[in-house]
């Protein structure tokens, strides 16, 4: 969680960084991994916040909790800077499962 000054300064701020439609492979989670290359872009790249635009597994994997809790705690440890998730999956429905 983050205080309403630090969501307000965020979202003044004009660099922030977006993604979406990933992790879905365990290649996809290397490359998130604090080791892999999109890790460690994001650790370099100056931002005051990071939004995923939802779509954190892929289609024939089912939507549980113990999933979704998993590729969460993956995007929350890519920042120290504030994370903003959208809930929203690929056919655009807001996804039921607690997060």
């Amino acid at each position: 969680m983050f205080s309403l000054i630090g969501l307000t300064w965020a979202l003044s701020s004009n660099a922030f960084l977006v993604m979406g439609d990933m992790p879905y492979t365990p290649i996809d989670e290397m490359n998130l991994a604090p080791t892999g290359a999109l890790g460690k872009k994001i650790k370099t790249t100056e931002h005051a916040f990071l939004i995923h635009v939802g779509d954190m597994k892929s289609g024939s994997e089912p939507c549980k909790n113990e999933l979704l809790e998993k590729n969460k705690q993956l995007l929350t440890s890519l920042t120290t800077q504030p994370f903003i998730y959208t809930p929203v999956t690929m056919n655009g429905l807001i996804a039921t499962e607690k997060i």
